[in-house]
């Protein structure tokens, strides 16, 4: 029995420090929410052969990192500081926007 493969859903958010933040997500709305956090230089693709082995019954979330992928990038990337030094990290913020409670 072959298990059903969750349909991927692709959407952004703006930070509450400026930029756009693109990701990925898949499963139900109201499920068990699993954040996937690229390395710095890569996106949500990274996740692309993993997430059609998630069980349905997950809200996965895989996300372009701020200025990789389709996410924009921040100002401090053009004034040569490093986002450490700036702002607190994207998707933390961007689990909140998207409407999950979790």
């Amino acid at each position: 029995m072959q298990q059903e493969v969750p349909q991927l859903r692709f959407a952004a958010t703006r930070l509450a420090s400026g930029p756009k933040l693109h990701y990925a997500e898949q499963g139900d709305r109201g499920g068990e929410p699993i954040v996937f956090l690229p390395a710095y230089t890569d996106s949500w693709f990274s996740f692309s052969r993993v997430l059609p082995l998630l069980p349905p019954r997950y809200h996965a979330y895989a996300v372009d990192q701020r200025g990789h992928g389709d996410s924009e990038r921040p100002a401090c990337y053009r004034s040569g500081l490093l986002p450490q030094q700036k702002q607190s990290p994207g998707p933390l913020r961007c689990q909140n926007t998207s409407g999950t409670d979790r």
